[in-house]
C-alpha cells in the first residue's frame, strides 16, 4: 500500500492542481479506503487532510467537516505526533475562512503555525502562511490587506528557500493582487 499510495499522490496532486476535482476525489477516496483497510492511521491522516481541502476548495463543506472531525478522532492526545496533526488543522482554519468563522480560522491557522515552526516543517509553514493570507483577502477588515500582504511575504520567503518555484508563482499572483 505505501507504493500504491506515493503513486496515487502524485496523481492526486496533479488533478487538484489542474482542478479536475472529481478525479482528485476519487483518487483520495481510493487512497483513505486503502488506509482504514490496512489499519494504517498514519497513511489516513496524510490523506484526510488533502481530501479535506477538496472539499473546501469545491463548496462541499459538510464533507470537509466530516473528514476533519475523523482526523481530530484519530490523534489521540496523549502521544507525540510530532508534525502530523498540522494538516488537519490547516483545513480545519480553511474551512473556517470559507464559513467566514474569522475566529476559528484565526485560531486554528495559529496552531497550524506553531505545529510547522516547531518542527520546521517549512513549506507546510509557508502554505499555512499563505492560506492564512487569504483568510485575510477574504475578511477585508480594516488592517487585513496589510496583514494578507505580510502573510504572502513570509510564505514567499519560505518557499524561495526551498526552491518551490510553482509556489512562490502562486503566493506572488495573491500578493499582487493587494
Amino acid at each position: 500500500p505505501p507504493t500504491t499510495l506515493r503513486r496515487s499522490r502524485r496523481q492526486r496532486q496533479m488533478c487538484i492542481r489542474d482542478r479536475k476535482y472529481s478525479e482528485a476525489e476519487t483518487l483520495l477516496l481510493s487512497s483513505l479506503d486503502i488506509c482504514r483497510k490496512g489499519g494504517n492511521i498514519i497513511f489516513e491522516l496524510w490523506v484526510l487532510p488533502v481530501l479535506c481541502e477538496l472539499y473546501v476548495n469545491t463548496a462541499q463543506y459538510g464533507k470537509a467537516s466530516e473528514y476533519i472531525e475523523r482526523g481530530f478522532k484519530l490523534l489521540n492526545p496523549d502521544q507525540n505526533w510530532h508534525g502530523l496533526p498540522a494538516p488537519i488543522y490547516l483545513a480545519k482554519a480553511m474551512l473556517g475562512t470559507k464559513q467566514r468563522n474569522w475566529e476559528i480560522a484565526t485560531k486554528f491557522f495559529g496552531k497550524a503555525i506553531q505545529i510547522n515552526r516547531q518542527y520546521e516543517l517549512l513549506w507546510d509553514e509557508a502554505k499555512t502562511n499563505y492560506e492564512w493570507g487569504r483568510m485575510y483577502l477574504a475578511r477585508n477588515q480594516k488592517g487585513d490587506m496589510k496583514t494578507a500582504s505580510e502573510k504572502f511575504s513570509l510564505s514567499i520567503d519560505i518557499f524561495t528557500k526551498i526552491e518551490a518555484k510553482k509556489d512562490v508563482d502562486k503566493a506572488m499572483t495573491e500578493k499582487d493582487r493587494l
